[in-house]
């Protein structure tokens, strides 16, 4: 956010921006006022860890920096450099998190269970993952040089166990309009090659994928959130998959498509 001026550009290009944050504790029916927890610090992305009942929070912030809460929010702990916390190599200097949140896979997966996930780019030229198995204590960066021209990416684990990248490929594949996809069948140790989903048709624009299980039913679903044109950040649609990601059977329309009024970013969650 910037509570401390005008949004940041050609005519004021030292605008601060700074990471807020409201809570609620009435399911979203009231907020507290707005917090500065991170100043001078953007792209924040946050995973909720299940075992150790805390939040990651990892931000844009000289470098990627982590913070981390274990009540709710109230209190936050320093920023640390997460390039220090690296078991093997180096972040890029220009490596970004997110934007959007991490993942926690869950305990039944078979590959790794309660691994703690993020996802991130340079630039247009390449996503990168590294993940942790210490509940943020270390992480280790994954193998994702198949995942070049990749960027603002999200990741979700889908019900067969494998880890999904979905991500947005500034129609470098001039063919498809659409979102570019990789699996990992290691926990996001490695990801395959990637390929684009037609179903999934989208502009120049970050989007959400989310698991979770549908109200009354033991089923797990996929997700997916974006504004649904291969052009303009327009037309706001979520799509349900009931088959791993391959197809997308189920849409509905929240932002109807309207030219002047635009839809964007996402980030869906689980109530």
């Amino acid at each position: 956010c910037y509570p401390h001026g005008t949004f940041p550009g050609e005519t004021v290009p030292n605008g601060r921006t700074d990471i807020g944050m409201k809570r609620s504790a009435d399911g979203g029916q009231t907020w507290t006022n707005l917090t500065i927890i991170q100043t001078n610090a953007g792209n924040p992305t946050a995973v909720w860890d299940a075992i150790n009942h805390q939040v990651l929070l990892q931000c844009n912030h000289g470098g990627i920096s982590q913070l981390m809460s274990a009540d709710g929010g109230r209190t936050w702990s320093p920023a640390v450099n997460v390039s220090k916390l690296l078991r093997n190599g180096t972040f890029p200097a220009l490596l970004v998190p997110g934007p959007g949140t991490g993942l926690q896979l869950s305990p039944s997966n078979p590959q790794a269970p309660n691994r703690i996930l993020f996802i991130g780019h340079i630039g247009y030229s390449l996503a990168y993952v590294w993940y942790s198995d210490d509940g943020g204590a270390s992480y280790t960066l994954s193998n994702t040089s198949n995942l070049t021209f990749m960027n603002e990416a999200q990741i979700a684990e889908m019900p067969d166990g494998r880890v999904m990248a979905n991500m947005r490929n500034h129609h470098h594949n001039a063919t498809c309009k659409c979102r570019g996809i990789a699996a990992s069948s290691d926990a996001g140790a490695s990801f395959g090659a990637v390929y684009y989903d037609p179903q999934l048709v989208s502009p120049i624009c970050m989007a959400t994928i989310l698991r979770g299980s549908l109200q009354g039913s033991a089923k797990n679903a996929v997700f997916f959130a974006n504004p649904a044109n291969p052009n303009r950040r327009i037309n706001g649609t979520i799509r349900r998959s009931d088959d791993n990601g391959q197809t997308w059977s189920k849409v509905l329309t929240v932002v109807e498509t309207n030219w002047s009024q635009p839809y964007d970013y996402s980030s869906l969650t689980l109530t």
